[in-house]
C-alpha cells in the first residue's frame, strides 16, 4: 500500500509517539526515560502543533519529519517495519522542497545509520558538536544546502 505525505495533526501524536518508543526499545545506546504518554503529549502539544510537521500515512502513520522554524529538521522517524523502503528519503526531500535555502539537524553520534543516510542525502557536518545533557550523548550539526547551478 502506498503511503501519503500530508501536514500532521495533533491526533498523530499517539502514532508518532509510537514510532518513537518503538525505535528507543531497539537502541541500545538511547536512554528510555519518558513513558508513551510524555513523548505523545509532548508531540501534541508542542512539536506537530509550533513546528512543520508532516506525517506519511496508509491506514495508519508510518513515518514522519518536524522541522522547526530555524529549518531545523528536529525529528525524521520511521516505523520499524517499514524502514529501508525510501519512506525517509521521502520524508527528507519534502523537508528540502519546503525549505530550499537549507536545513540542519542534529543527530546523535552514535546514530551511525542515521548520520550515514544524511551523507547519503547530501547533509555535510559543519564541524559543530554539543552535549545534550539530558540524553548523555553528544550530537553533531549536519547541513544541507542546494548545489548553486553551474
Amino acid at each position: 500500500m502506498q503511503a501519503n505525505l500530508r501536514p500532521a495533526v495533533p491526533t498523530d501524536a499517539p502514532a508518532c509517539a509510537r514510532i518513537i518508543k518503538d525505535w528507543i526499545a531497539g537502541t541500545a545506546w538511547h536512554p528510555d526515560l519518558f513513558s508513551l504518554d510524555d513523548i505523545a503529549e509532548n508531540y501534541r502539544t508542542f512539536a506537530l502543533v509550533e513546528r512543520d510537521g508532516y506525517v506519511l500515512a496508509d491506514d495508519q502513520v508510518c513515518g514522519f519529519v518536524l522541522i522547526d522554524t530555524d529549518a531545523c529538521v528536529t525529528a525524521l522517524y520511521v516505523d520499524g517495519r517499514r524502514r529501508g523502503a525510501g519512506l525517509g528519503k521521502t520524508l527528507l526531500d519534502h523537508a528540502k522542497a519546503i525549505h530550499p535555502d537549507g536545513l540542519n539537524l542534529w543527530p546523535a553520534v552514535p546514530n551511525v545509520d542515521a548520520i550515514r543516510f544524511y551523507r547519503r542525502e547530501g547533509f555535510v557536518e559543519t564541524g559543530a558538536c554539543e552535549v545534550d545533557d539530558e540524553m548523555n550523548f553528544t550530537e553533531v550539526e549536519l547541513a544541507w544546502a542546494p548545489k548553486a547551478a553551474a
